[in-house]
């Protein structure tokens, strides 16, 4: 496999050490925000949404919801252009956990009932606890 240059392996890593429990909210914030700007400055986008779901679940635990909000719909913007159906589950999990809104768990259960006939992954499986947790 052909070797990425460090810049566009930076942001995927400074969204590693954001998403460690162990790294308060506001440096988590920092670093995924440093991680956009820095993807953003290259032509690559292939951890974009991501970061930004990432973002959005970091932003939702501050009690920033609005925000939290924005991150994860712009994360499912990012997801649907690149055609990544299972950015795009990821991305919608985490909203319809934020909202508990029908509306977000119905494009959910639509997702889920897409992938599922490919075969259960980890992310399936976490969508479907999502799904069946209001229930």
């Amino acid at each position: 496999e052909p070797e990425l240059p460090q810049t566009f392996l930076r942001p995927y890593f400074l969204m590693l050490l954001a998403d460690n429990e162990r790294v308060e909210p506001e440096r988590a914030l920092s670093l995924l925000n440093d991680a956009l700007f820095e993807l953003r400055g290259t032509t690559e986008r292939f951890c974009e949404a991501e970061i930004l779901r990432v973002r959005g679940g970091v932003l939702a635990r501050m009690g920033q919801h609005d925000l939290a909000e924005a991150s994860l719909a712009e994360a499912l913007a990012s997801a649907r252009g690149q055609g990544s159906r299972m950015l795009e589950l990821r991305a919608l999990t985490d909203r319809a956990r934020l909202h508990g809104d029908e509306r977000f768990r119905a494009q959910l259960a639509e997702c889920v009932a897409s992938m599922e006939p490919e075969g259960m992954t980890r992310s399936l499986a976490e969508a479907r606890r999502v799904l069946d947790s209001a229930d």
